[in-house]
Order: structure tokens, then sequence, then C-alpha cells
């Protein structure tokens, strides 16, 4: 016999590692949605605060030391960046 009850579940919002909860984050894309995840949104956040930086004039290579980076990717990061700025990727 079937019952009348809807089932419901209910899950606790514990969030991830950048944010203590869903409904406090300011992502937008979440890292669980997100193809390889956690990563791939740590790599984005350090990609445009080296492409900030960048814009207010630091160089190539102090952002290389700051991100422990090769000097060549941070340059690859900024022409990245650039190009994103130009022509934006449709959503």
């Amino acid at each position: 016999m079937q019952s009348d009850r809807k089932t419901t579940t209910r899950s606790i919002d514990r969030g991830c590692t950048l944010h203590p909860t869903c409904t406090e984050c300011t992502e937008s894309k979440c890292r669980y949605d997100t193809f390889r995840g956690l990563p791939s949104l740590e790599k984005l956040k350090r990609n445009t605060e080296i492409f900030n930086e960048w814009k207010k004039g630091v160089s190539y290579e102090q952002l290389s030391r700051i991100f422990t980076l090769d000097i060549s990717t941070v340059r690859k990061i900024v022409v990245k960046q650039l190009k994103l700025v130009v022509h934006p990727e449709p959503k």
C-alpha cells in the first residue's frame, strides 16, 4: 500500500572549505558543481588575483615570487585574463 505522505529530504548546510555555509557563499559557481571542484575554483581565484595585482603595476617577477609560480606561468595567466576581458566567455 502506498503512502500519501510526501517524502522530503533535509540536508544540513555544511558549506565547504571556501565558506561555512552555502547561503553565505559568494562564488558564482559551486565547488561541487564545477568540473574538478575546489582546485579549479581556487585556481580561478588565484588567477583573478594575479591579474588584478598586475593591473595595479606589480611586475611579473614580483607576482612569481608572491604566488610561488614560474614567471612564464604568470605571463600566461595575465594573457589569458586579458583575452577574457576583451572576449568574455558566454555564460
